[in-house]
């Protein structure tokens, strides 16, 4: 099955660089990376590599970062780095290290916390570094989920209900 995602690009298997790489370029909080449904994307390469095997992710880190503002400011980031929506088993993210998403009010929580709300899609309290939606079920796997922040599942947020219409 190929995919259409990242900008466009048609694929099925995505072998992507060590480096940083972020969700935007400009300081929108709601954008991220959202993985298609049937994508397998495998992080950790040099960029030489003919084989898949061929690739370190230990040694290549391939990030996936949410720091898209200023370096010091954490209340700036992504709400979530990486979404993905009904996606199937099929689906694959793959050794990257996936850092700085930050679904929170503010970093400091320094004024009084509403609940989160109960309505869909996925809000920006939940779900710092992968947000799972509408019963997904990919495979993550060899990834690291650090330095992530949310008042519900920072690391990451499992939300198996259907948008009800």
């Amino acid at each position: 099955m190929k995919c259409k995602g990242l900008r466009g690009f048609i694929f099925d298997k995505l072998w992507v660089a060590e480096g940083p790489y972020k969700p935007t370029s400009t300081i929108n909080k709601t954008i991220s990376f959202n993985i298609p449904n049937a994508a397998m994307l495998f992080g950790g390469f040099v960029g030489t590599e003919v084989a898949q095997t061929q690739r370190n992710f230990t040694t290549n880190s391939t990030i996936l970062s949410g720091e898209i503002g200023l370096l010091t400011t954490v209340s700036d980031n992504s709400h979530h780095v990486v979404i993905f929506n009904t996606a199937s088993n099929i689906t694959r993210l793959d050794g990257f290290i996936i850092t700085a998403g930050n679904a929170n009010l503010t970093a400091e929580r320094t004024r009084p916390l509403l609940p989160p709300p109960t309505f869909l899609p996925i809000s920006m309290f939940n779900g710092g570094g992968i947000a799972l939606d509408n019963g997904s079920s990919p495979i993550i796997i060899n990834c690291k989920i650090i330095n992530n922040d949310a008042i519900t599942g920072g690391r990451l947020l499992l939300q198996m209900e259907a948008i009800q219409r």
